[in-house]
């Protein structure tokens, strides 16, 4: 069974712990904000993993947290609001937070921007967001916890990218995404192409 740490922080009340817990299915997705660290552990059946999700505040005071709590992270996200410019602007302080624990050139990195079902009150441009993040080397994505099948989808596929070394967010088809026989197949032909590429296995 494959372990995967993923790491995921971004400024408050931005719905970094509400996207978890809808990924995971759990029916009740109204949340308070997160003080210091919560950690959810997620069985992925399809992938044969488990999945940790660590939920760091969005307070500055709490930062520090990463560093003593969060020792190994085979991937980052960072969520931000997209009505909230303020928290779009604050990505470049958490992408130089995490670079400064840990290799950041081997942890692949998704911006994911929340709350697009209020697409009329955004303050940062789609197209906007796409540049500004493709200058981080980093993947991009929208979402609302609003929207299951969406979130599934842009988190599926991430992990995909760190277990199997895929080289984009957007190799596995998602039509193919909502088909387990499908998906079976695909992730086989990862497996059997990236058989002696390792990633955290307990």
């Amino acid at each position: 069974m494959k372990i995967l740490n993923l790491l995921i922080i971004g400024d408050c009340n931005v719905g970094k712990t509400s996207v978890i817990l809808k990924y995971i299915n759990t029916q009740n997705i109204t949340t308070e904000t997160t003080i210091g660290l919560d950690i959810f552990r997620y069985h992925h059946k399809l992938y044969e993993s488990i999945i940790y999700f660590y939920d760091i505040s969005g307070h500055p005071r709490f930062s520090h947290i990463i560093q003593k709590y969060v020792e190994s992270i085979d991937g980052i996200i960072i969520v931000y609001d997209i009505t909230n410019r303020e928290s779009f602007d604050n990505i470049q302080f958490w992408i130089n937070h995490v670079n400064n624990i840990f290799d950041t050139s081997i942890i692949p990195i998704m911006i994911l921007g929340n709350k697009n079902d209020q697409d009329n009150m955004r303050s940062i441009g789609y197209n906007d967001a796409c540049n500004f993040v493709s200058k981080l080397n980093c993947f991009y994505k929208e979402t609302t916890v609003f929207d299951l099948s969406n979130i599934q989808k842009i988190i599926d596929n991430y992990v995909s990218k760190i277990l199997y070394d895929v080289n984009d967010i957007n190799d596995i088809n998602d039509d193919n995404l909502n088909d387990n026989k499908n998906n079976n197949n695909i992730l086989d032909q990862y497996k059997l192409k990236n058989k002696n590429k390792k990633c955290v296995i307990f």
